[in-house]
C-alpha cells in the first residue's frame, strides 16, 4: 500500500515536472501594449527543444519508477531527461540524425538562423510603433510634469504600461541572447569535429545586429521611465 501509494505521489510529480517544463518561459503580460503581443517571436526555448525537455523528463522518470526506483532516484531521472533535451545538444543530435550531410546539415542551421532573423525583422515594426507612441506620451508626461497639469491617473496608467513593455521587449532580448548562444554552442561543437560554416557565423552575426538594434532602441525609449515614475508618484501623493 505504501508502495503504490509512492508510486501515485512519483506520477504526479512527474507530471508537475513535464507542466513546468512544457510552459518554461511563458509568463502573464496583462499590461503590455497588445502590438507588442502580436506576431510576437519566441526565442527563449524552440518547440523542440521543449518538446524534447517533456519527452526527455517523462521518459527519464517513467523507467526509473518501472525500474523500482525511489522517490529521489525518479526525480533525478526527470531532471536529466528535461537537461540533456533542451536547447543545443538536442538540436544537434537531432540534425545529425536527419542529416548525415555535413553540408546539409549547416544549411538546416542557417535557416532556422535566417528566420529566426525575418521574424524578428517583422515584429521590429510593431516595436517601433509602440516605441513611437510611448515616446510622443513620455514628451508630454514631461510638459505636464513640468507645468503641473495633465490627467494624473491616465499619466500613471500611461507609466505602468511603458513599464510593462520595457520588461516585456528585456525577456525577448533575453530570449534572443539565449537563442544565439544555442547557436554559437552548436557552431563550436561542429567545428570540434571539422565542419564549419562561414555562412552560419555571418547569419549569426547579423542576428546578433538586430538583437543590438532591439536592446539600443529599448534602453534609449525607456531610461528615463525611473525618474519620471518616481516624480509622478510624490505628485499624486502630494495631493492626497
Amino acid at each position: 500500500m505504501i508502495m503504490a501509494f509512492k508510486s501515485r505521489l512519483l506520477v504526479i510529480a512527474a507530471v508537475s515536472l513535464l507542466a513546468g517544463c512544457q510552459t518554461l518561459g511563458m509568463g502573464s503580460s496583462a499590461a503590455v501594449d497588445p502590438l507588442l503581443e502580436q506576431d510576437k517571436p519566441t526565442f527563449l526555448a524552440s518547440k523542440s527543444g521543449l518538446q524534447s525537455c517533456a519527452i526527455g523528463a517523462g521518459v527519464g522518470a517513467l523507467g526509473a519508477l518501472l525500474f523500482g526506483g525511489d522517490a529521489a532516484t525518479i526525480a533525478i531521472a526527470a531532471a536529466a531527461g528535461c537537461g540533456v533535451g533542451a536547447g543545443a545538444d538536442y538540436l544537434l543530435d537531432q540534425r545529425r540524425a536527419e542529416f548525415a550531410n555535413n553540408e546539409q546539415r549547416m544549411n538546416s542551421y542557417i535557416s532556422d538562423i535566417q528566420a529566426d532573423k525575418q521574424n524578428l525583422q517583422a515584429y521590429m515594426v510593431n516595436v517601433r510603433q509602440v516605441v513611437g507612441k510611448n515616446k510622443r506620451q513620455l514628451a508630454q508626461i514631461d510638459l505636464d510634469i513640468k507645468t503641473k497639469s495633465g490627467d494624473e491617473k491616465a499619466r500613471t496608467q500611461e507609466l505602468a504600461t511603458m513599464r510593462a513593455n520595457q520588461a516585456s521587449l528585456k525577456k525577448t532580448v533575453e530570449g534572443l541572447d539565449e537563442r544565439i548562444a544555442m547557436y554559437q554552442n552548436i557552431a563550436d561543437k561542429e567545428s570540434t569535429v571539422g565542419v564549419t560554416s562561414a555562412r552560419m557565423l555571418n547569419q549569426l552575426t547579423q542576428l546578433e545586429r538586430e538583437r543590438d538594434d532591439l536592446q539600443r532602441l529599448a534602453e534609449q525609449t525607456y531610461s528615463a521611465l525611473p525618474a519620471f515614475a518616481q516624480i509622478n508618484t510624490t505628485m499624486v501623493v502630494a495631493k492626497v
